[in-house]
């Protein structure tokens, strides 16, 4: 027993720099046929601890609540009395001598290995970080550019921890000095006080009053089981290999959630005062980006507006929003001076390479996918464009079989717009990381680098996903053309039904009009049949029918006929339209004259015959005078020297009961 004391009083040191996360759940037994295991849970910040409502929370205690999903387990969480040094120290003891089932936030290592049963997969990660005061605003998270001749605190024991320090500052080009301390507190001390600018701690082990601006030589930590439970150590491997393949974010996410300090953005008047003396400054936008940056409904938006938005409210900064259409236009007014900011930029495009613009650190992470038109999507080649305007390069996909890389939320966003994108295939095999920043012109000074790197480095991953989410559900906008595209089925059956309705109704309306002929053919056979086609009056055939019908009735009426003298000679000098004008001026007389029961014809030529209601000769005479005397009236109408041919009376007909007898006047 002393032997293993011994051994765990050398790798303590290594064990106590193993790193936790985060969770909040109580533990409780719900049913008696589960597993109980039985966990250590040393108290400490953001790994493991007790929150003010007195249940479990931290790092350890949200992973296994996940990891229980894979598992019948009930856990049993351990504590020890004493300082966190003490505890880890008896924890480990317990796990060695079986009297706790498994130990978290553990190192690995050969000799570690011979004393501990191990799973195959790491569940967190823990950082060396170079930190500074939480007041101390002059440093700025991975702005390196400003970390020039910091005064880095160390003592003996950091030896080791300053050589993998030594290693980052020569990758990031930086410099410092080192200040040499006796112990881990007078470090502490010396940078409180001023004498020195940051120290090299553990981000699970931050001293309070101090903010992490960079970290650096990343270890993985793990689950140690007790020597001899195997079977365990197979439960734990499936549960573990199921939770990574379902969730495999969850260890960053859960760093994020308890290890990432955001500090809230300050600026000193020193800095307001410069940003008033830059004035209005033009800063461009790309269309065709959403959801960073887009216009919809005639207003720019998007996730780089609202965060340069934000900015803008706290420190005072004045800008005038410059729209570029395409890449190509946007590196032109830069070029050409006319632009002092670029809003939202790609590491990864030729606009990082361009000599007159300083870059932010990155404000945003993302990657980009390859997008292509080609049904093998694998046959393209791996060093692909990167393309800022998603909607244009999706445009230019579909009118040639070319693969570009996109961003990949800007492609899900524009891949919503259903039936518009159909033919683009998405290649997931072909991936880049990459980050978005802000140019700021090489015109302007550098202390407007140094204000943005400070705010970006405040905005906490949690507020940006929160404001990318928020637009990448933004409702998507189609163009009038991407609306006929997206409803071409829809508008080609409408249109192949329209067109069929069309020859439908010119089919009826043939049908109809062939229909109508044929009635007007009749008709005009019906009227010919009945009536004289000069004059409008009935014909001779139509008026001996009623004549007949009236002789059967043996209706008591006269038969008179007439015709005009010297008809030929009008016929001959007036010609025939006049004579017909005549004729028909006759019959409209006639019309007037006639009463019911009476009605008249022109069989032939200027000869008319009339049917009268009448029985007694002198009356018939007398109405005879009356209706000529009207027709001579009439007749003036034609003619220039008002005289018109007399009219014979040659025969008056009474219709007795017989047919019809023959009255010569």
């Amino acid at each position: 027993m002393k032997q293993i004391k011994k051994v765990f009083g050398i790798f303590f040191a290594a064990l106590f720099l193993c790193v936790f996360l985060c969770g909040d759940f109580t533990v409780c037994a719900e049913d008696s046929s589960d597993t109980v295991v039985r966990i250590g849970f040393p108290i400490q910040k953001g790994n493991s601890y007790i929150n003010e409502r007195g249940d479990y929370e931290g790092y350890l205690v949200d992973y296994l609540h996940q990891l229980m999903l894979f598992t019948d387990w009930d856990v049993e969480f351990v504590q020890v009395e004493g300082d966190p040094d003490t505890q880890l120290s008896t924890l480990m003891y317990m796990l060695l001598d079986g009297e706790i089932d498994v130990m978290g936030t553990m190192n690995r290592n050969a000799m570690l290995e011979d004393m501990f049963l191990y799973p195959n997969y790491s569940y967190g990660t823990t950082y060396t970080v170079l930190a500074v005061r939480e007041d101390d605003l002059r440093w700025i998270e991975e702005d390196f550019s400003s970390w020039d001749s910091m005064r880095v605190a160390t003592y003996p024991g950091y030896q080791e921890r300053m050589e993998r320090f030594d290693y980052y500052a020569s990758v990031n080009d930086f410099s410092y000095t080192t200040v040499e301390c006796e112990s881990y507190q007078g470090m502490i001390e010396a940078v409180q006080n001023g004498e020195a600018d940051a120290m090299i701690q553990t981000d699970v082990s931050m001293a309070d009053g101090f903010r992490i601006i960079g970290r650096f030589s990343p270890a993985p930590y793990y689950f140690a089981l007790a020597p001899d439970d195997s079977e365990l150590l197979q439960q734990l491997n499936s549960a573990m290999r199921s939770l990574n393949s379902s969730q495999p974010n969850l260890q960053t996410e859960l760093y994020d959630l308890y290890f990432r300090q955001t500090n809230h953005f300050q600026i000193s008047q020193e800095h307001r005062d410069y940003i008033r003396s830059l004035g209005t400054l033009k800063v461009l936008f790309f269309d065709g980006n959403a959801p960073y940056q887009y216009i919809k409904d005639g207003k720019l938006t998007g996730f780089a507006v609202e965060y340069l938005e934000r900015f803008a409210e706290e420190t005072g900064l004045q800008y005038e929003a410059v729209v570029a259409n395409s890449y190509e236009e946007g590196l032109m007014m830069v070029s050409q001076g006319e632009i002092d900011l670029v809003a939202c930029i790609a590491t990864n495009s030729t606009f990082s390479s361009f000599k007159d613009m300083c870059f932010t650190t990155p404000f945003f992470n993302s990657f980009s996918v390859t997008a292509c038109a080609n049904p093998n999507p694998h046959e393209h080649p791996t060093d692909l464009e990167f393309q800022i305007n998603t909607q244009s390069a999706l445009n230019e996909i579909q009118k040639a079989q070319k693969g570009v890389q996109l961003d990949y939320y800007s492609l899900s966003y524009y891949l919503r717009k259903s039936g518009v994108y159909d033919h683009v295939v998405v290649d997931w095999a072909n991936t880049q990381n990459y980050s978005y920043v802000m140019s700021v012109s090489g015109n302007l000074s550098e202390g407007l680098i140094t204000i943005l790197n400070q705010y970006i480095s405040s905005v906490s991953d949690q507020v940006r996903q929160t404001m990318l989410y928020s637009y990448s559900g933004d409702e998507v906008e189609y163009t009038l053309w991407e609306k006929l595209v997206a409803n071409r089925l829809a508008i080609l059956v409408t249109v192949v039904l329209f067109l069929l309705m069309i020859c439908i109704i010119l089919l009826c309306f043939r049908s109809r009009q062939a229909a109508y002929k044929a009635l007007l053919a009749e008709n005009r056979l019906m009227h010919l049949a009945m009536y004289d086609e000069v004059t409008g009056a009935y014909n001779e055939t139509y008026f001996r029918r009623m004549l007949d019908e009236s002789c059967c009735k043996q209706e008591k009426n006269a038969l008179v006929a007439f015709n005009i003298r010297g008809f030929k000679y009008i016929n001959g000098i007036y010609g025939g339209k006049r004579a017909d004008e005549m004729l028909c001026g006759i019959k409209q007389e006639l019309d007037t004259e006639m009463e019911k029961g009476e009605y008249f014809c022109r069989p032939s030529a200027d000869l008319f015959y009339m049917l009268l209601a009448e029985s007694c000769a002198d009356d018939l005479l007398t109405r005879l005078d009356a209706i000529f005397s009207k027709v001579r009236a009439e007749a003036t109408l034609f003619w220039m020297d008002s005289r018109f041919p007399s009219i014979v009376v040659p025969y008056f007909w009474q219709i007795p009961r017989r047919p019809i007898v023959q009255l010569k006047i």
